[in-house]
C-alpha cells in the first residue's frame, strides 16, 4: 500500500532550505545552497516588516460613497542578522492563518522550523536539521501531528544536493528525489513516489554562457507535459514561450529593456488574452508605476509605487477601469502599505 507523504516532493525555498532555481528577468540561477531566508539591508537593520490592504468598495461608480477597509495581510519579524524568524499571513477578515518560526546558529545556518495554522498552539509540523562539515543540510527530522519521518540529503563532493530519501519510523524508506549535474548546473529534477515510481521529471538546457534557454516538466501520474524556451539579448531575457504536451504554443511572454537594463514593457500572449505592461521609473531607478494595457493599448489598470528615505516600498496604489460608466476613468480599488520596525 502506497504511504500518504504530506509534503510536496520537490524542496521548496518558502518552506525549505534549499534553492533549487531562482527565475530573474536578466538570468536563471541554479544552485543548492542553504537559504538563510535572510532580508537585503541597504542602510538600516530591519526588525520587522508589516504590510497591509486597504480596499475602497464604492457602493456604485456613480457617486462618492466608499467604505474604506484596513487589514494586516502579512508579518516578517527579523533577527540581528537579518535572517526572517517569524512569518505570519492573514486572511480575508484578518485573522491570522498560517505562521512560520525559524531558528539559527551562530553562523546564520537554518536549524528549525516550526509551522502553525494560526489558532493552534502545537506545530502542524516542525523541522531539526543536522549540519555537516559543511554547514549544509544532512539530515532533517520532521514531525508531524499523526507521524514522524527523517530526511537524508547526499550531496557530491563539490557540494550539489544529489539524492533525498526519506525513511519512516517503522524502518521504511526511499528516495524521494534525485538530482544530477553538470559543472554547476542543475541538469534534471526527477521525483520518486513511494513506491519508486516517477512522479515528475524537470530536465534544463543551458546556453554557452550558462543561461536557461529550456527547461521540460514531464508529470508522469498526470499524463502531461509542460515546456518553455528562453531567448536572450543584452539586457536578460527577452522571449518566454510555453508549450503544451502536443508541443503548442500555450503563452508567449516578451520583455524590452532600456539602455540602463530597466524593464520597459512585459507582453503575456496566448490564444485569448493579450496584456501588456509598461513601467516607469524613478531616479533611482525604482519603479514607481505599473500600468497594464489591452492590444488597443486602452490602460485596464495602473499600480503606483512609493518608497521611504531607504528607498524601500512604503505604499502601493492600485487603480482599475471604469467599466460600469464606460470612459477612461481609473478608480482606486486598493492600497497597498507597508511598514517597517528597526533594531
Amino acid at each position: 500500500m502506497a504511504r500518504k507523504w504530506r509534503r510536496p516532493c520537490t524542496l521548496q525555498t518558502k518552506r525549505g532550505i534549499f534553492i533549487i532555481t531562482y527565475k530573474v528577468k536578466s538570468d536563471i540561477l541554479c544552485n543548492f545552497a542553504p537559504s538563510k531566508f535572510s532580508y537585503n539591508i541597504c542602510m538600516n537593520k530591519i526588525k520587522s516588516i508589516s504590510k497591509f490592504v486597504t480596499s475602497f468598495n464604492r457602493v456604485n461608480t456613480y457617486d462618492d460613497t466608499i467604505e474604506e477597509t484596513k487589514r494586516l495581510i502579512s508579518y516578517t519579524e527579523f533577527d540581528a542578522n537579518g535572517n526572517i524568524c517569524c512569518d505570519k499571513t492573514y486572511d480575508a477578515l484578518g485573522e491570522c492563518e498560517n505562521i512560520i518560526h525559524r531558528v539559527y546558529n551562530s553562523d546564520s545556518r537554518l536549524i528549525e522550523e516550526s509551522f502553525y495554522d494560526g489558532i493552534d498552539d502545537a506545530p502542524y509540523e516542525s523541522r531539526k536539521y543536522k549540519l555537516n562539515d559543511n554547514g549544509l543540510p544532512c539530515e532533517c527530522k520532521v514531525t508531524y501531528s499523526e507521524e514522524e519521518v527523517m530526511e537524508t540529503y547526499i550531496y557530491s563532493d563539490e557540494g550539489n544536493l544529489l539524492e533525498k530519501r526519506v525513511s519512516y519510523s517503522d524502518g521504511y524508506n526511499y528516495c524521494e528525489n534525485k538530482y544530477v549535474w553538470n559543472q554547476g548546473l542543475l541538469l534534471e529534477e526527477i521525483e520518486y513516489d513511494d513506491e519508486d515510481s516517477i512522479n515528475v521529471s524537470k530536465k534544463y538546457t543551458y546556453d554557452q554562457q550558462q543561461r536557461l534557454i529550456a527547461y521540460e516538466v514531464n508529470e508522469f501520474s498526470q499524463d502531461n507535459k509542460v515546456s518553455e524556451t528562453y531567448a536572450y539579448g543584452n539586457y536578460g531575457i527577452e522571449k518566454q514561450i510555453t508549450y503544451n504536451l502536443k508541443g503548442e504554443v500555450m503563452s508567449t511572454r516578451s520583455f524590452v529593456y532600456d539602455e540602463n537594463g530597466l524593464l520597459l514593457e512585459r507582453v503575456i500572449e496566448t490564444q485569448s488574452q493579450f496584456m501588456k505592461y509598461v513601467y516607469t521609473y524613478n531616479d533611482n531607478k525604482l519603479p514607481i508605476t505599473e500600468s497594464m494595457l489591452n492590444r488597443e493599448d486602452t490602460v485596464l489598470s495602473r499600480r503606483e509605487f512609493t518608497y521611504n528615505e531607504n528607498m524601500e516600498e512604503v505604499g502601493v496604489n492600485v487603480y482599475s477601469l471604469n467599466i460600469v460608466d464606460n470612459n477612461d476613468e481609473l478608480l482606486l480599488v486598493e492600497t497597498y502599505s507597508t511598514e517597517y520596525e528597526y533594531h
